[in-house]
C-alpha cells in the first residue's frame, strides 16, 4: 500500500526566481585579482617552495613592477647579484641594442677583476630549438672583445633556467668566475 506524500507549502517569491534580473558585477573580472598570487605562488614552487623561496619571490614580484619586460629567471638573478652587491648594468646595450640589425642586448654584464663577463640567461624552451642555438652563437661571439663603459668583455657565459632554479647559488659564482654548468 503506497502513502500519500504530504505536501508542503509553497515557499513564498519561488516562482518568480528565476524570472528576475540577475545583478551585473562592476569592475574586472574576479579571477583577474587572484593572478598575481598565482604567479607568486608559481615562482616560489619553481624556486623549491621553502620560506627563504617565497621571500625572494615576493622581492622578485616586486622588481617586476620596476622591470616589467624582464623574466622572473632574469629578475631572480637581478636580486642575487643586487644582495652581493656585485656591479652590474641590467640589459646593457650593445651595438646598438635593439634598435640597430645586429645589435645585442645581454642579459646582464657583471664586472669581474679584469674586466666583465656578459650573462645571457636562456629559458629551457626558447634557447634550445636549433634556430636560436645559431643566433645565441653569433652573439657569443660579437661579445667576447667587444668593449663596455671603457673595459673589455672578457667571457660570456650562458646560464640556464633550470640550473637557475635548482642551484641558485652554484650557477651564479661560477658565472663569476666566467664558468656555466653547460659550457
Amino acid at each position: 500500500m503506497a502513502t500519500k506524500l504530504r505536501r508542503f507549502p509553497r515557499i513564498p517569491g519561488a516562482r518568480t526566481v528565476g524570472k528576475k534580473p540577475r545583478p551585473r558585477i562592476q569592475g574586472a573580472d574576479p579571477k583577474i585579482a587572484e593572478r598575481d598570487s598565482d604567479a607568486l605562488q608559481r615562482l616560489t614552487r619553481d624556486l623549491g617552495g621553502t620560506s627563504q623561496d617565497a621571500k625572494l619571490a615576493k622581492r622578485v614580484m616586486q622588481l617586476k613592477q620596476e622591470y616589467p619586460i624582464g623574466s622572473y629567471i632574469e629578475l631572480v638573478t637581478h636580486e642575487w647579484l643586487t644582495v652581493q652587491n656585485i656591479p652590474f648594468d641590467y640589459q646593457a646595450v650593445l651595438f646598438g641594442g635593439r634598435r640597430e640589425k645586429g645589435g645585442i642586448l645581454p642579459d646582464f654584464v657583471v664586472q669581474a677583476s679584469g674586466g666583465y663577463v656578459a650573462w645571457l640567461i636562456n629559458g629551457e624552451y626558447w634557447h634550445s630549438q636549433s634556430v636560436n642555438q645559431g643566433r645565441d652563437e653569433i652573439a657569443r661571439l660579437k661579445l667576447l672583445g667587444a668593449q663596455h663603459k671603457g673595459k673589455t668583455i672578457t667571457n660570456m657565459v650562458s646560464l640556464w633556467e633550470k640550473d637557475i632554479l635548482r642551484k641558485r647559488p652554484i650557477v651564479f659564482q661560477q658565472a663569476l668566475l666566467g664558468v656555466g654548468l653547460r659550457d
